[in-house]
């Protein structure tokens, strides 16, 4: 965002989750506009507001997601087929798409295990209208998701399959964030 000069706290709408400045390793003055987040182990997973205060006041909301799986970053510029993250069943990926990008994930499946994709963007604030297809080692498709950035497969056979994702106009930058999921829970 913009005029977050001097932030000095986040506030967050639910009870149990604080931050305090980020220390320098090298001094006694905070890193600029970075925070260590604590969360209770009692705050249940959710989607909540945070909020910056700093030398102009308190900023407008921003989602922040409390998860409860594993969570990993997809590195930037990684967006071949030969080069995709791996992902194991139980994950969170935090992302965000290039424009004319596609970001590629690995994941290795037992027949008939069935993975829910699920694609967090409207609800974070991203922009990305997300597109999700999954295919076999072979590069042939077989599911995709083109309105709910949620995708349910169940694996035909043992082995790798490959997830694309990407926008549906193949926008992307800073805006185009999301949070995929890949997971066997129930979706209600």
């Amino acid at each position: 965002g913009i005029d977050l000069d001097d932030a000095t706290n986040l506030l967050f709408s639910v009870p149990g989750i604080s931050a305090q400045p980020k220390p320098r390793p090298d001094s006694i003055q905070p890193e600029t506009n970075k925070f260590v987040i604590a969360i209770s182990p009692n705050v249940t997973p959710t989607i909540c507001e945070v909020r910056i205060a700093g030398r102009f006041g308190v900023s407008n909301p921003r989602a922040f997601v409390v998860g409860e799986l594993a969570e990993i970053a997809y590195p930037s510029g990684n967006n071949s087929v030969t080069s995709a993250l791996p992902v194991t069943v139980e994950t969170t990926v935090n992302g965000r798409v290039g424009a004319n990008a596609v970001d590629h994930f690995r994941i290795t499946v037992r027949k008939d295990q069935r993975i829910l994709f699920d694609c967090s963007a409207r609800e974070i604030d991203s922009r990305i209208d997300p597109v999700l297809a999954i295919r076999d080692s072979n590069g042939r498709e077989l599911e995709r998701s083109r309105r709910s950035g949620l995708l349910d497969f169940t694996a035909p056979s043992d082995g790798d399959y490959f997830l694309a994702l990407h926008d549906s106009l193949y926008r992307g930058g800073d805006e185009y964030f999301y949070r995929l999921t890949c997971g066997t829970g129930p979706h209600l």
